[in-house]
């Protein structure tokens, strides 16, 4: 593997525009060109050919003052220390981002597995299975879905931890199922609790 080449620092990038406006507005627009808003690393961009009229150097210098400027029209936060916090939304996050949120987020129709009288009962214990899976993941539990699944289907022991939170996980949502129709009560999480 290839160790990615150091950028230089930002303070000698200053000294190779100078004090030259004239230059350093034209290094700012640089970073309009050749980027393709996608954010670009300093071992990237050695291996691009530079806008007409400058060196490597000072299109990089272009793209970190692009960066900084972003940053800081983003939000201004103070960090644990009560210190300027920052942070900057590099191209294509935003982006990509925005497409995962159209595409996990809930649809209106509904899957025919559910509106099938002969299949709603499998996609409904799959869909518990999976969510006791995810959910337990997500909280730190660490197996394959194949090995959870099994667990599950077989009724088996857990073994260990990561095991253990899955299997709970499908057991409460089992039980919340079944008790469904109960009022919501601290007596009745207290018994959710105590009886997975």
């Amino acid at each position: 593997m290839r160790i990615p080449k150091t950028p230089p620092h930002i303070a000698y990038l200053f000294k190779t525009v100078g004090t030259d406006q004239k230059k350093f507005l034209e290094v700012m627009q640089s970073v309009r060109s050749g980027t393709s808003g996608n954010y670009m690393h300093w071992d990237d961009l050695l291996y691009r050919k530079p806008p007409e009229g400058l060196t490597h150097e000072e299109w990089w210098l272009g793209l970190k003052m692009a960066r900084i400027s972003a940053a800081n029209m983003v939000h201004s936060m103070l960090d644990k220390k009560e210190g300027a916090f920052s942070y900057n939304l590099a191209e294509p996050i935003p982006e990509r981002l925005h497409e995962i949120d159209l595409r996990a987020g809930g649809r209106i129709e509904m899957p025919s597995q559910v509106t099938n009288p002969e299949t709603r009962d499998r996609y409904y214990i799959e869909s518990q299975i999976e969510e006791a899976i995810t959910s337990s993941q997500l909280e730190g539990a660490s197996t394959t879905r194949r090995v959870a699944k099994q667990l599950i289907r077989s009724g088996r022991r857990p073994r260990g931890r990561s095991e253990t939170m899955i299997f709970n996980n499908y057991l409460t949502m089992k039980l919340i199922v079944e008790l469904k129709t109960e009022k919501m009560t601290p007596d009745l999480v207290l018994h959710i609790h105590e009886n997975v």
